[in-house]
């Protein structure tokens, strides 16, 4: 093959792996499993985090349900609180494997609600966290 013949084929590969990464990018996040957790859920201009009880780590809230989270959250801050930074939440979620969510990738993980058992703006003692807003 002369070096013309091996320029092409290779550059036929870049661009055939370019189009493998950029769709296998689409695809968006993997979730290992739904399981049943408790925690603070908050949402501010740029952020949207879960906290477990008695973690420091925020995940991301991802907007796959229509938003129902966020739904209830807001409800809660008209009835009664004028700022409500956070609000406990138990909830059936699905979670996402490692990588980087939200925004500017800062969360290692992301979830998604599944079934809403309770939220409420009574934090319970074990689930206070700082979120930003």
């Amino acid at each position: 093959m002369n070096l013309l013949g091996k320029s092409s084929v290779i550059s036929i590969f870049l661009i055939l792996f370019a189009l493998v990464m950029y769709k296998v990018s689409e695809v968006g996040p993997i979730y290992e499993k739904t399981e049943r957790m408790q925690g603070t859920i908050g949402y501010a201009f740029e952020g949207r985090g879960f906290t477990l009880c008695g973690q420091q780590e925020t995940w991301w809230v991802s907007s796959n349900n229509g938003d129902i989270g966020k739904n209830l959250y807001l409800a809660l801050a008209l009835e009664g609180k004028s700022k409500l930074s956070v609000a406990y939440i138990d909830a059936d979620m699905e979670i996402s494997t490692q990588g980087n969510f939200g925004h500017l990738g800062m969360s290692s993980r992301e979830v998604t609600l599944v079934n809403i058992h309770e939220i409420s703006t009574e934090i319970p003692k074990g689930c206070e966290v700082n979120f930003e807003t």
